[in-house]
């Protein structure tokens, strides 16, 4: 979880300058509801890069890139 979170805070965000940084991926492990906790603690394999997956798609939904319902 760790690793994946220091890949989303280092991420910049196509069109960005900068990274996302700390304090966002606090509020996006923050905001992650019920399912995707669940999610992320049931993975097998892959680990890294399914949390960070989600984490990803949790951060885009959060600042309106995508709509959760599509």
């Amino acid at each position: 979880m760790i690793d994946a979170m220091t890949m989303l805070a280092k991420h910049k965000p196509q069109g960005t300058e900068t990274a996302i940084g700390i304090e966002d991926t606090i509020e996006i492990v923050k905001s992650l509801d019920e399912d995707t906790v669940k999610f992320i603690s049931n993975i097998a394999t892959d680990k890294l890069n399914e949390i960070y997956s989600a984490l990803l798609q949790q951060y885009i939904e959060k600042h309106g890139v995508i709509d959760k319902a599509a």
